[in-house]
């Protein structure tokens, strides 16, 4: 499994594409696709709050994805987004574009992807997370607004043990 900016691709051992699925389309299609090949997931909800809209979250252990359930334009949020902090799931392999994947030296994604790196707060004093945005995606316009540099793409993030702990995708950047 390969999570992009833009979407997430389920490949077969042969690299042959089995299903792709678009963060900014209904998010059914991908949930009953994980589903058949995890199996039933955990589900709980969010009723949302002041920055989050209500959601459904489906989880397979280390694998999540976020239905929201925004009322705006697509693709401005998009319709879900996943979180992993697993290597592989049931025999899948998961990564980002490029190959990081859970475990992956800090160092080595941030040689891949110098531009693209940034040092945040953990907020824990002392502590530092790793920002690495994997294969950026401009995001679509939207009518009456500058979107110009505005995309979406894969969070490889690392914590304080310098391997990857999570892939987060998509992970919006409009201009702030």
């Amino acid at each position: 499994m390969v999570i992009g900016g833009g979407a997430v691709t389920v490949r077969d051992g042969s690299n042959a594409v089995l299903a792709t699925f678009h963060y900014d389309h209904d998010a059914q299609e991908a949930i009953a696709y994980l589903q058949a090949l995890f199996g039933p997931a955990n589900e709980t909800g969010s009723a949302g709050g002041y920055e989050s809209p209500p959601a459904t979250y489906y989880d397979w252990g280390g694998f999540r994805l976020t239905d929201q359930s925004i009322g705006g334009s697509d693709p401005y949020w998009p319709d879900f987004y996943l979180q992993v902090t697993v290597e592989s799931l049931d025999g899948v392999h998961i990564e980002a574009v490029g190959g990081p994947a859970i475990g992956w030296p800090t160092t080595k994604v941030e040689s891949m992807f110098p531009d693209d790196v940034a040092h945040l707060s953990s907020g824990t004093p002392g502590i530092e997370t790793s920002w690495v945005r994997v294969d950026p995606v401009p995001a679509a316009p939207i009518a009456g607004t500058d979107t110009t540099g505005w995309n979406l793409a894969v969070a490889v993030i690392s914590d304080a043990s310098d391997s990857v702990t999570k892939l987060w995708a998509p992970l919006a950047n409009y201009g702030v």
